[in-house]
């Protein structure tokens, strides 16, 4: 394995600092407060959008709490399809919003999805491309201002600590592991309450590397598969390669994994992965070619099949550590 540590965000360091000569200087009244949303990879569906109403932060101090209204300041009125923003990729929510500094909490109300109603958060599968409405699992109560029929809460538990100056803070959604298809045709799609993360950026690093052409091909062959679903897991501190567990069907001895990102190539030769936004930490990478297998395969009857071949990590890597605003490499590179 052959890892490297860069930083993230020196090209972007510096245009900020150019950017700033010559400009007023920062209000050491007010903290800017920007809000994105992002998805590890998944597959299984063509689209997968949830539409935001507003967000609120609530003082830890017991003040009143301040309510973002989102739709109306949102290009796309809070709507976000969720698979247009995976990896490293990011969408905007709220942007410098003027904040007085201080500790506070966040929840986000989402609108659910009924019948066939675009303009609410759905699915739309990959085989059937039938819109299905979706519902995100309430975590929380919001100050009753920020609450209508028809909405979901996402309450974060966390202290959000909002400074002088800018201040980004990203929801991480873990669709591959929470995201449950219905088990009757008249119900929704749920996203888990669980499956969620806020994160403040300047707490995160990245992951990228590439998968050698030959561990894919060898898999795809060890497996019996001619085609495959190529994703590296994410897993916490030190797991060895037998004890790495998928989303769904952990095992005995098995370890869950944290995130996961979908493998993509090009040309069919070379293989990247990227994994954005991680906390500082000790992890473990987990390469499998049938992450299609990572899933509960229950049809619309809640009849439960057999799946062949089963999921299994092929090739694993660490220890890889992560630190915060730094992108760190790692190569698959040998077949073990």
């Amino acid at each position: 394995m052959n890892t490297f540590y860069q930083s993230a965000t020196a090209v972007g360091a510096l245009l900020m600092l150019f950017g700033c000569i010559g400009e007023e200087p920062i209000n050491l009244n007010t903290a800017n407060f920007s809000l994105t949303v992002s998805d590890a990879a998944m597959d299984g569906v063509d689209s997968m959008v949830v539409v935001y109403s507003n967000a609120t932060l609530i003082p830890l101090d017991g003040s009143k709490p301040i309510i973002i209204d989102i739709q109306s300041r949102h290009a796309e009125k809070g709507r976000v399809d969720l698979l247009d923003y995976q990896e490293s990729n990011k969408a905007n929510l709220i942007s410098n919003q003027a904040i007085p500094p201080g500790d506070y909490q966040l929840c986000l109300t989402v609108l659910n999805g009924e019948s066939q109603n675009e303009a609410l958060s759905h699915v739309v599968e990959s085989n059937t491309y039938v819109l299905t409405p979706l519902t995100i699992l309430s975590t929380g109560v919001c100050p009753k201002d920020s609450e209508v029929d028809g909405t979901s809460t996402l309450y974060f538990n966390s202290t959000l600590l909002l400074e002088s100056g800018d201040n980004h803070f990203i929801v991480e959604f873990d669709l591959r592991g929470g995201l449950k298809a219905p088990t009757d045709a008249s119900d929704p799609y749920t996203i888990e309450s669980d499956s969620f993360t806020l994160i403040d950026e300047r707490d995160a690093g990245l992951l990228s590397g590439t998968i050698s052409h030959s561990i894919v091909e060898q898999c795809r062959i060890d497996n019996r598969v001619a085609f495959t679903v190529d994703a590296v897991y994410l897993y916490p501190s030190r797991v060895a390669r037998s004890n790495m567990g998928g989303f769904s069907n952990e095992g005995l001895y098995a370890v869950a994994p944290v995130a996961a990102a979908n493998v993509t190539t090009y040309d069919g030769i070379h293989y990247e992965f990227d994994i954005g936004y991680v906390e500082e930490g000790t992890y473990s990478l987990g390469y499998t070619c049938v992450a299609d297998k990572d899933q509960a395969d229950t049809d619309r009857a809640g009849q439960s099949e057999l799946v062949s071949p089963a999921f299994n990590i092929y090739q694993a890597e660490q220890p890889v550590r992560v630190y915060p605003q730094h992108v760190s490499e790692v190569d698959f590179s040998f077949v073990i």
